[in-house]
């Protein structure tokens, strides 16, 4: 039997630059939270413009239900302590291009 192993955000950290965008709104990654999303546009500055119009630019959505439980669940995350693992564990990642 294959054993299967999610990936973490610790496992992306070494590879990732610092988050200089956070598409976030409202208060998502607390327990009972709302989180809104809206077609618009983000306002980014010219370093992280020109890493978009470069293809060096990525995104990465987190938010992953391993147990299928209500609501996020597992031990302490490694890249926010006060939330559990499948609040942060990256769900979704890609190159951003124009």
């Amino acid at each position: 039997m294959t054993r299967l192993r999610y990936a973490s955000s610790a496992d992306l950290v070494a590879h990732l630059q610092p988050v200089p965008v956070n598409c976030v709104q409202g208060d998502g990654t607390a327990p009972g939270g709302e989180l809104s999303y809206q077609r618009g546009h983000i306002k980014v500055s010219h370093q992280v413009a020109q890493a978009i119009s470069e293809g060096l630019a990525v995104i990465v959505i987190h938010g992953v239900d391993h147990d299928g439980t209500p609501g996020y669940s597992g031990p302490p995350s490694d890249l926010a302590p006060s939330l559990p693992t499948e609040a942060t564990d990256p769900a979704l990642c890609g190159v951003i291009s124009n």
